[in-house]
């Protein structure tokens, strides 16, 4: 027979103790802030975009045009050249990630560029002018995906929304015009600011917000379907504006929905207007789950979490990743 002694109460407070701390730290684990460590020349500005490649690693566009590699928060490389030349581009109008390629939409200069992402090796470009006209880009099955998002009430009824195109291909219009959005149109467009904007897809869906729609919309890759999700906003219900002047009122009053997230089993919604920067949370079947305000810009997902990235006063670690914390459930 085995005996084992009795502990005694300082043993015990002890072993609580080292319970505790073990919590603790497994707690501070948790809640540990991570930087983007920028150590070289040229520095990362005001980033604009952020796609995870993994648990340690990411893509990110900044404000000055510039692609990078970060590995370990750190930056590694430039992806790509920055030049009007052949296989470069001037400014990253959207990007989009597909296997070991990064593909990149310079509006400006009316071309799509793909780079290998570990070396920065340029492999393809896609010119034409038609491409100036568009902000969005996503890849899906070797297609290429665009969305024009520069509609206003001038626009023509008939006139398509969403496009795709292979390397060697011209533009194909599909099932998604303006008359079909139902939006309460201004004469201008209503650009999304700086920040980047992509096509997120899930199972060969592709998933966008379009401006002034309050709706998230599905295009489904296999059999050309399109639906959508409608969304709960604090926008006034307006009619058509077609005066400047009374556009520029009502403008303050719209809830913009700016991005989307694809979550392990919903899907976040970002959007600003009169009330403020607001966080929608919605099942994939349509459902709200909850929404709130929210003091924090989300970037970026992983799993079933959303990422913020707040600017610093450090020169060597200019952006601290933050949690986002979602608003409680209904």
């Amino acid at each position: 027979m085995i005996r084992t002694r009795p502990v005694t109460p300082l043993l015990h407070l002890l072993l609580i103790f080292i319970v505790a701390l073990s919590a603790q730290v497994a707690a501070a684990q948790e809640g540990v802030v991570r930087y983007i460590t920028d150590d070289d020349i040229p520095p990362i500005s005001a980033i604009e975009g952020y796609i995870p490649l993994g648990p340690d690693s990411a893509i990110v566009a900044d404000n000055t045009g510039a692609l990078f590699l970060l590995v370990s928060d750190r930056k590694v490389r430039m992806i790509g050249q920055q030049a009007e030349g052949p296989c470069a581009h001037t400014d990253v109008t959207s990007f989009a990630v597909a296997g070991d390629t990064v593909f990149v939409l310079d509006r400006r200069l009316g071309r799509i560029t793909g780079y290998e992402i570990n070396s920065g090796t340029c492999l393809m470009e896609v010119r034409s002018p038609e491409l100036n006209r568009f902000r969005r880009l996503g890849r899906v099955g070797g297609w290429f995906y665009l969305v024009d998002t520069d509609y206003s009430a001038t626009t023509p009824e008939g006139e398509s929304l969403l496009y795709r195109m292979s390397t060697s291909s011209s533009l194909e219009s599909l099932a998604l015009t303006k008359s079909s959005i139902a939006a309460n149109l201004m004469p201008m467009p209503l650009l999304f600011g700086r920040s980047l904007v992509y096509i997120k897809d899930a199972d060969g869906i592709l998933f966008l917000v379009l401006p002034q729609t309050h709706r998230i919309w599905k295009y489904n890759t296999r059999n050309a379907a399109v639906s959508f999700i409608e969304l709960e906003h604090d926008s006034p219900d307006f009619g058509p504006v077609k005066d400047f002047s009374q556009a520029s009122e009502v403008l303050s009053e719209i809830e913009m929905e700016r991005d989307l997230f694809l979550l392990s089993d919903h899907i976040a919604v970002f959007s600003t207007g009169a009330e403020g920067s607001r966080l929608s949370l919605y099942s994939y079947e349509g459902d709200l789950m909850a929404r709130g305000p929210v003091s924090e810009t989300p970037m970026f997902s992983s799993g079933n979490k959303l990422y913020a990235l707040v600017s610093t006063e450090s020169e060597s670690q200019p952006y601290e990743i933050r949690v986002v914390e979602p608003p409680p459930a209904r």
